[in-house]
């Protein structure tokens, strides 16, 4: 599964804690979990274990059932959560939990606490929580996955590895850590290691999908396609819904510049859907699929399926980040016109919503992102400067290294159009170093510069990104390789 995606599962594994407690030693090993109903922690567990790995939409129904016989099972409405992928029922959700937290045990508190400041991108308070809990709970390995995700998410990857190990200390069957440790050893290039991993994740949990899907993924990342492909399969074979794994076959075939054999691929997978979340997963892979491929008008039509889906379901914030993708694949089409319009609606759409405050804040300050890179393809630096600095102050008052780079990347591009191409460069040193769209336009400044070796192995490396359907990487792809072939 992308890891991307994968992330957003994992925060169901690890917003939840261990195991149930009746005991009334002082010391405990695992955080206590309140309920009042015996047949709910059950199905709890249950849903739990699905989640570990990485089956949360399985795991749905089983929080649901432990909340209809417990109404007030704080942690299994945190579960439900991230299950459910539904961005609507997820707030509810977590809104639910944060309501009962008067009534849980001490640890639980501290944990609901610290998944509301992840949510709202509060790093430095979420640490803090997680540090109070591991004073409690030392030798609770959930608690150390969620202290080594919060570094891992911030691209820390050095660090996540060292709690991630000490969480195998306690608990070396618990396998959700040899997924991200693969993931991290691969984020550092690391590939011997991260296949190592790949193989002991399998090794302990054969019969499950993820692992063949994580150790494709790595493959792919490596450029070995065929390979990647089977292990896809082999995911699949495993469990034929595992929807993840039809994205890394098409991303597969795409790099193989094989586009209509991916897209069939995902027509299979949207033919087969039951929900609305596998029909997005579809749609959005076969819109990666013509981006990549360069038919961008294909891209549009199927992107306004992907809306009217999100609109029939009254989804707000899956209405407006589709908005969003559309305002960049208008800029992409160069009709910067139809972007702006597509960015001011997104905007007027939470501002009209009946979110919390804080989703709103946070909103408005994203939204600077959008409307400063159309004030720099209009070639209105001031106003983009002063957006930029704006969403700089936000990001670092949120000491949230991810905000920081974006906010880096805005300066580069901003320099980067007003001819300043050393500048520009300094700036994307700065910025997602993932993300191949800034190595593309890190390259293209070495060339303005005149400095056509590091250009060269810049267009490479963004050239050979080789992720799952990813829509920054589909924009620039093929542009890489023309600048390689043509050097």
């Amino acid at each position: 599964m992308n890891y991307r995606n994968k992330i957003s599962y994992l925060l169901i594994a690890i917003f939840i804690v261990n195991i149930f407690f009746v005991s009334c030693s002082t010391q405990l090993e695992k955080i206590p979990i309140t309920t009042n109903s015996e047949e709910a922690k059950k199905l709890y567990l249950k849903g739990l274990s699905l989640s570990d790995r990485l089956r949360g939409l399985e795991a749905v129904t089983y929080f649901q059932e432990a909340i209809t016989l417990d109404s007030n099972f704080a942690m299994a409405y945190i579960g439900l959560a991230f299950a459910n992928q539904n961005p609507n029922d997820f707030f509810t959700n977590i809104a639910k939990a944060t309501s009962l937290k008067k009534y849980v045990s001490k640890g639980e508190q501290i944990w609901i606490s610290a998944a509301e400041a992840q949510i709202n991108n509060q790093n430095d308070a979420t640490r803090s929580f997680l540090e109070e809990l591991l004073l409690l709970y030392p030798n609770d390995e959930r608690v150390l996955n969620f202290m080594a995700t919060t570094y891992f998410v911030s691209q820390e990857y050095e660090k996540s590895i060292k709690y991630y190990l000490k969480a195998l200390e306690i608990n070396p069957k618990y396998s959700p850590v040899y997924n991200q440790l693969g993931y991290a050893y691969r984020f550092l290039q690391n590939y011997n290691e991260a296949e190592k991993m790949f193989e002991k994740y399998i090794k302990l949990i054969p019969n499950d999908p993820n692992p063949y899907d994580s150790y494709g993924e790595l493959l792919l990342k490596m450029g070995k396609f065929d390979k990647s492909i089977a292990n896809y399969e082999k995911a699949l074979q495993v469990n034929p819904y595992f929807t993840f794994s039809y994205l890394g076959i098409a991303s597969n075939l795409n790099y193989k510049n094989e586009h209509v054999q991916a897209r069939n691929q995902l027509q299979k997978l949207l033919k087969s859907a039951t929900n609305d979340i596998t029909k997005r997963i579809a749609y959005e892979g076969i819109i990666v699929s013509y981006i990549d491929e360069g038919n961008l008008a294909a891209a549009l039509k199927v992107t306004g399926k992907m809306k009217q889906l999100s609109i029939n379901s009254a989804d707000t914030i899956r209405i407006v980040n589709e908005l969003i993708n559309l305002g960049f694949l208008y800029i992409a089409m160069d009709k910067v016109n139809d972007a702006e319009k597509s960015f001011l609606s997104s905007q007027e759409l939470i501002e009209n919503s009946s979110l919390s405050s804080q989703i709103q804040y946070n909103a408005s300050k994203n939204n600077l992102i959008n409307f400063a890179i159309l004030d720099i393809i209009k070639n209105k630096s001031t106003n983009a400067h002063n957006k930029i600095d704006e969403f700089f102050e936000y990001a670092t008052s949120q000491n949230n290294p991810n905000l920081v780079r974006l906010g880096n990347q805005l300066y580069a591009m901003l320099a980067y159009q007003e001819g300043k191409y050393q500048s520009a460069i300094d700036y994307f040193r700065r910025s997602n170093q993932n993300n191949p769209f800034n190595i593309y336009r890190m390259a293209l400044a070495y060339e303005k510069i005149g400095d056509n070796e590091k250009a060269q192995s810049y267009f490479q490396k963004a050239a050979n990104a080789n992720l799952v359907s990813n829509r920054n990487y589909s924009y620039i792809r093929k542009k890489a390789l023309e600048k390689i072939q043509n050097k």
